[in-house]
């Protein structure tokens, strides 16, 4: 398999810089490591990466082609510690939205197989939960089992696990060791965002840290001592890129575990957080690039392509699921963001499929 190529790509949120052309690959066979001084810019680049934004210049190239954002949420696979699974469907449905035409016989869906795959994944992943639960009865660090469980079932080209080990246990970590060095023996590119230095000990080949707008690679990361290690993580300023009790960061994992509601309260939200309103609004768009209404709507949209192109719910219902009561208003915000309507979006990623 050819890797997938990261060519000079640049990108800006409301005028600011936080890509500046960014080159890497992600090889077959390899595991690929990014440490990073800024979570934001890291998430915009796994994001871009993934097909669910775009980049303002620069190309992602798979053998030597240039990969369109409908190409990359097929190509791609994405396992996040912050899980945006809809809450209203059974842990089974969850597992099953980004291939929803898996074991189907004659267009039905041939459930009894479903169910014997996705347990045979989550027994892998030394993860045990009822699949006929709604993900909202579930934990939210068996969230992030499940979400990797969905991502191995999507069974794409190439893997992104972004900090999900913070979540696992010992023989969850073992179970997932096994699983990675599966994955590069089947010949599968893999991006792993590690938490610490055991993880790139364990887990990475080749490593890069995104410091500031810029990506460089390490060399030699193997031959880093554990300070150096160390040093990356904390930073120049020896304070952790992400922390539990960075009120900013927990305001995110909110908004994800809340994206499927109609609107939010960041009035409340912010007083939850023992900040004022404008305090909490002028921190997180100066940590994030964008206010906190704007990113409430932007992991909606991420949520809503992946429904677009992995399920065959009709428009208004996908909006439904999202908290926009008005079919009319999904489709006007969704085109805003994306430049395609809902309807063109998952035809136009169908038509490239079937083009390749």
């Amino acid at each position: 398999m050819k890797p997938l190529v990261v060519d000079g790509v640049t990108a800006l949120r409301e005028g600011h810089l936080l890509l500046e052309q960014v080159r890497c690959e992600i090889r077959s066979g390899q595991v690929s490591g990014i440490i990073s001084d800024n979570p934001e810019r890291l998430h915009l680049l796994l994001n871009i990466l993934g097909g669910m934004e775009r980049e303002q210049s620069g190309r992602i190239l798979f053998a030597g082609k240039n990969w369109n954002d409908q190409q990359r949420l097929r190509g791609v696979g994405i396992a996040r510690e912050q899980v945006s699974l809809v809450d209203s469907l059974s842990v089974l449905d969850n597992l099953f939205l980004s291939n929803n035409h898996l074991y189907t016989w004659f267009g039905f869906i041939r459930r009894s197989l479903r169910r014997k795959h996705a347990n045979a994944v989550l027994r892998k992943l030394e993860s045990q939960v009822s699949l006929d639960w709604t993900v909202q009865q579930v934990d939210p660090k068996t969230k992030v089992m499940l979400d990797i469980a969905r991502v191995l079932i999507k069974d794409p080209d190439y893997f992104i696990f972004n900090g999900v080990t913070r979540a696992m246990s010992l023989r969850q970590y073992e179970a997932f060791l096994g699983l990675v060095r599966g994955l590069k023996s089947a010949g599968k590119g893999i991006l792993v965002i590690p938490i610490n230095a055991e993880d790139v000990r364990t887990l990475v080949d080749r490593l890069y840290f995104l410091q500031g707008t810029q990506l460089v690679e390490i060399d030699q990361c193997k031959e880093l001592s554990d300070e150096q290690l160390h040093d990356l993580f904390l930073g120049n300023e020896k304070k952790r890129y992400k922390t539990a009790n960075d009120p900013i960061q927990r305001a995110k994992q909110l908004i994800h575990e809340r994206f499927a509601e109609e609107e939010l309260d960041f009035q409340t939200l912010a007083e939850t957080l023992a900040m004022s309103y404008d305090n909490f609004r002028r921190r997180f768009k100066a940590q994030i690039g964008m206010s906190p209404n704007q990113y409430f709507l932007s992991v909606k949209m991420d949520k809503a392509k992946e429904l677009l192109l992995f399920t065959d719910q009709e428009v208004k219902d996908i909006g439904l699921q999202l908290g926009f009561t008005d079919p009319y208003y999904f489709s006007r915000v969704f085109k805003e963001r994306t430049g395609l309507s809902p309807v063109h979006f998952r035809n136009g990623s169908r038509e490239g499929a079937e083009a390749r």
